[in-house]
């Protein structure tokens, strides 16, 4: 099964958790981009698969390839996405790069972009402050963050026709509290919403993280 990553925020560590775990699971997993990635620092159980270019990254195989491995593992985990390390993104017209045969899309965002302002937490500024309808001085609010996540053309942007789970991460001290108020916002609405720190579940959140990987 192929899943993509997307949005901002800690879509990398997510990437590598998640195919740890497919991995302890006695799944086969491989790890890869459609976008770029930074080559990893260290060795993982599992083929973290793209083509070496600049500045130590890897950009994604061809389509011909990327689909074979599809079919060739359990579990194809891609991440689709970039954001500058920024823990919010609306994307642009061109983004995010999510295959047809992609069957779940992650979206993750960053809880520390919360009650900061706009400029300094999102990528695609322009985007955002055009689907928030403010400036780049605007102080994030949870309003902020459920628009941009439930929004066709912010966080859920690639995932139509396909099962949808947002992740917020970085989800620490008083984030938490504020995190599951959120997600209340957007279980209200219909969507999934797992809470991590830096990738791996909160405690009591085990189960709905493993339903990640279907």
């Amino acid at each position: 099964m192929m899943i993509c990553i997307t949005g901002a925020g800690g879509k990398t560590s997510l990437l590598y958790a998640l195919g740890k775990q497919a991995f302890a699971q006695g799944k086969s997993v491989a790890v890869s981009t459609t976008t770029h990635i930074r080559q990893p620092e260290r060795d993982y159980p599992f083929p973290v698969l793209g083509t070496p270019c600049e500045d130590g990254k890897l950009s994604a195989l061809p389509a011909e390839e990327l689909a074979d491995w599809n079919r060739r593992v359990d579990v194809l985990l891609l991440e689709a996405d970039g954001a500058k390390q920024m823990p919010l993104k609306v994307p642009a017209a061109h983004e995010p790069v999510v295959p047809a045969d992609c069957r779940r899309v992650v979206g993750v965002m960053g809880m520390d972009a919360l009650g900061q302002p706009l400029r300094d937490v999102c990528f695609r500024l322009e985007q955002a402050e055009a689907l928030l309808r403010c400036g780049p001085e605007h102080i994030v609010t949870l309003e902020d963050l459920a628009k941009i996540a439930l929004s066709e053309e912010a966080l859920a942007k690639g995932a139509e026709g396909k099962a949808f789970v947002i992740v917020l991460n970085k989800c620490e001290g008083e984030r938490i509290g504020k995190a599951k108020k959120l997600r209340e916002m957007l279980n209200a609405q219909g969507t999934a919403v797992v809470l991590t720190a830096y990738g791996r579940p909160l405690p009591g959140e085990e189960e709905a993280y493993g339903r990640l990987l279907g």
